[in-house]
């Protein structure tokens, strides 16, 4: 999906438990998020000019005008504002 459909982009790492975590939470409740993987050069500097960072997991939530780090920040974000 989209950012601009989804208006979620979730930033995220092979092989991180953190970036798993904010994924496990994105797939329990079934949210529409664009997912980028910053093992692809295009989108780790596309994170940093985002977020000022090139730590993962970042969500950017375009609909709130929020980008967030750590993982159990974003957990919390999702269950409290994308609960179905």
């Amino acid at each position: 999906m989209s950012a601009s459909s989804a208006g979620l982009i979730l930033y995220v790492k092979d092989n991180c438990a953190f970036s798993r975590a904010a994924l496990a939470k994105v797939d329990e409740l079934n949210i529409p998020v664009d997912i980028r993987n910053i093992k692809e050069s295009r989108y780790a500097k596309e994170l940093v000019h985002e977020g000022g960072y090139r730590q993962v997991p970042y969500l950017l939530d375009h609909n709130r005008h929020l980008g967030l780090y750590e993982s159990a920040a974003i957990v919390e974000y999702l269950g409290e504002h994308y609960k179905t």
